[in-house]
């Protein structure tokens, strides 16, 4: 975690990684859950989240529900600033969409079928106050070099979320 950590851009707003205890420790090998949240930002539910499991890694910008009542972004809120940034995804192929909603090893919606219509199911369970993820998910097997290849899917998370905490801001 702190390899990726010191491969952000000297100018990253994130924190260090916080590693989430709650799901790391008995099944250390088959599941681990950090999460990157902006310095002053750490009790906000909105954070860029690393899962590791023993399907894929996943690299997101999302909605955890157990944070709520810290959060000074409500779900409507988290939904309502980031539902807008999605187009501004620069290979929406690469990434995909869910909402809090999701089982952890049920397929993804990928951004481009999102976007192109297929969103039914995800704007019902955004309805229903479950929170928007967008990310990209990874085949464990294709990863050689995990640091390397998703420190730029990071940096535009990064961004996305950096929009997120501007426009709520002010």
């Amino acid at each position: 975690m702190l390899a990726i950590y010191k491969g952000l851009p000297a100018n990253s707003e994130l924190a260090k990684p916080y590693i989430e205890s709650w799901t790391n420790g008995w099944q250390m090998k088959g599941h681990f859950f950090a999460t990157f949240r902006f310095i002053n930002w750490e009790q906000n539910a909105t954070c860029i989240s690393l899962l590791w499991n023993a399907k894929y890694l996943k690299v997101g910008l999302e909605w955890q529900a157990y944070k709520a009542k810290s959060s000074l972004l409500d779900v409507s809120l988290h939904n309502h600033y980031l539902l807008p940034l999605l187009p501004e995804i620069k290979k929406a192929n690469h990434y995909s969409v869910w909402t809090s909603a999701k089982e952890e090893f049920t397929p993804f919606l990928l951004l481009s079928d999102f976007q192109a219509g297929v969103k039914k199911e995800i704007l019902s369970e955004l309805d229903n106050k479950n929170g928007l993820g967008v990310g990209v998910i990874f085949e464990k097997r294709d990863l050689m070099n995990p640091v390397e290849t998703f420190l730029p899917f990071i940096s535009e998370l990064e961004f996305l979320y950096s929009k997120m905490k501007h426009a709520f801001e002010g």
